[in-house]
């Protein structure tokens, strides 16, 4: 188990405020003492809980500052590991021409522009979930017809032997520049 750096920082800096503590409480008892029995000498000290208030401010203020920087690089250290890691929205876009059409199913031949894997004839039917658009607007799947140029914009890059389904449509984009 890997103790945080903050944690053993602090442990040492109370260790060291207890004992600094106990030592001066020692001192401050024979100061006193020599008080009592009129052998006083030297500078008067100060009461032991003035020192235990700026103790215990050195302590807090250590532990912030230690707090900080652990903080800091677990968060660093996180973010360094998450580049490992596959983003969960992994899209990916093809061009196809729209070959049939038929409700809410569409039929689209890829263009050969594609990665080889978006090269093929494909049928999906779309859900209410996919965005139909043109130039940045919401169209119905009813302005779509056969000979359109679309993008198929997917959810995730597909294995080469998984075909297109309807759950994988994220957006389908007409590119025609007059409709």
């Amino acid at each position: 188990m890997k103790v945080p750096f903050a944690l053993l920082v602090f442990a040492f800096v109370a260790a060291l405020a207890v004992v600094t503590f106990i030592v001066y409480l020692r001192i401050y008892q024979a100061k006193i003492n020599q008080k009592l029995h009129g052998n006083a000498s030297g500078a008067a000290m100060q009461p032991p809980y003035k020192l235990a208030r700026i103790l215990s401010c050195a302590v807090i203020t250590v532990l912030v500052i230690a707090s900080y920087f652990t903080g800091y690089k677990s968060a660093y250290d996180n973010i360094e590991d998450g580049y490992d890691q596959q983003p969960v929205f992994d899209p990916t876009c093809f061009y196809a021409e729209v070959v049939a059409m038929d409700g809410n199913t569409f039929t689209v031949q890829g263009l050969p522009v594609n990665d080889a894997r978006y090269r093929g004839s494909y049928t999906f039917t779309i859900y209410g979930e996919t965005q139909l658009v043109w130039k940045s607007e919401a169209i119905a799947a009813d302005d779509f017809d056969a000979g359109d140029l679309i993008a198929v914009t997917l959810v995730q890059n597909l294995p080469a032997e998984q075909n297109v389904t309807g759950e994988l449509v994220y957006k389908i984009q007409l590119l025609d520049d007059d409709k």
